[in-house]
């Protein structure tokens, strides 16, 4: 039907007032102009997303973890929530300095050897299983983190005092590989990670919806090499939340083995996320990204797919 009307000898009809087309022409001209010059001046404004240290501010944040793994005909599923206390002890121009506190462990696992689960809110002894064992130790250490007046990862104190409490609490009869493999996730680089992590996301210049930025993080796997992690993040819109402006950041995540890396062939991970940013507040108060993992291990064909989702409210 609007095809037909545009068709009829009255669509091309010149509007009383007008003398000829050439003047209807030059007057749209005109309008749309107007239009376009207009939207100009009410383009958003570039907005800065930068984090922000009050002194005295504590953060809860809880993280949540669900893992579907399926590897020489098992599939294991497992859940994991972790709950950490980020404190601003002091913030001075020259740096800040914070500290972290793991508190509640959650974790349920199910497969087909069984099913084991641990609360430390509410049991008193996790189930004798060295990842149970390891978040039962966990609750109540701290380390703290001191930053640079660019609020990048200066030092790292406690990460020792944490690794050795784990040591000494663990069976005495574990492999010495086991025991390597869990105190490399303590070590001072992986609790510098934790933080420097977040700082990553963030673009290092002013933003309009649309703009895009990115990144690469170099991991040490154990015993796998060396692991690039690249991550391109678009500035999806500004939003507004009562009185609060939000970042809505959308993200793509891949990651390549080092050449030669014969433990993981072929391996692939490739993610999809959001995460959401406090303008005022200068802090992230959400996130959520699905990870796909595949390829093969040893010539073991494994599959994983991970959710994780990141909540932060101040305290």
């Amino acid at each position: 039907m609007m095809i037909e009307s545009y068709l009829k000898k009255d669509a091309y009809r010149v509007p009383k007032g007008w003398r000829t087309p050439g003047e209807m022409v030059r007057r749209q001209g005109l309008l749309i102009a107007a239009a376009l010059w207009c939207g100009t001046v009410h383009a958003e404004p570039a907005v800065s997303l930068e984090f922000k240290y009050p002194e005295g501010r504590v953060i809860h944040e809880v993280t949540k973890k669900n893992n579907v793994t399926d590897a020489a005909g098992m599939r294991i599923v497992q859940f994991h929530q972790q709950e950490i206390e980020r404190r601003v002890l002091s913030s001075e121009k020259n740096g800040v300095v914070l500290q972290l506190t793991y508190q509640r462990q959650l974790m349920t696992t199910e497969s087909p050897l069984g099913s084991m689960s641990f609360d430390s809110s509410v049991d008193k002894a996790p189930p004798e299983d060295l990842s149970f064992t390891v978040l039962g130790l966990l609750v109540g250490q701290s380390f703290t983190v001191l930053l640079d007046e660019n609020f990048q990862v200066s030092t790292v104190t406690g990460a020792e005092r944490i690794a050795q409490t784990l040591k000494e609490s663990l069976p005495k009869d574990l492999p010495k590989d086991a025991v390597e493999k869990v105190m490399a996730s303590f070590t001072t680089a992986a609790l510098k990670k934790l933080v420097s992590d977040k700082r990553q996301v963030l673009p290092n210049k002013a933003v309009v919806p649309g703009d895009t930025w990115s990144n690469s993080v170099d991991m040490a796997l154990s015993s796998a090499g060396m692991m690039t992690t690249i991550s391109d993040y678009t500035l999806r819109s500004l939003e507004e939340d009562g009185a609060r402006q939000v970042a809505v950041i959308d993200y793509v995540i891949r990651a390549e083995m080092a050449p030669g890396n014969q433990l993981l062939s072929g391996f692939s991970v490739k993610g999809k996320g959001q995460t959401r940013f406090d303008v005022a507040l200068g802090m992230f108060i959400g996130s959520e990204v699905n990870i796909e993992m595949s390829g093969e291990i040893q010539g073991m064909p494994m599959n994983v797919s991970s959710n994780v989702t990141v909540t932060n409210q101040l305290h």
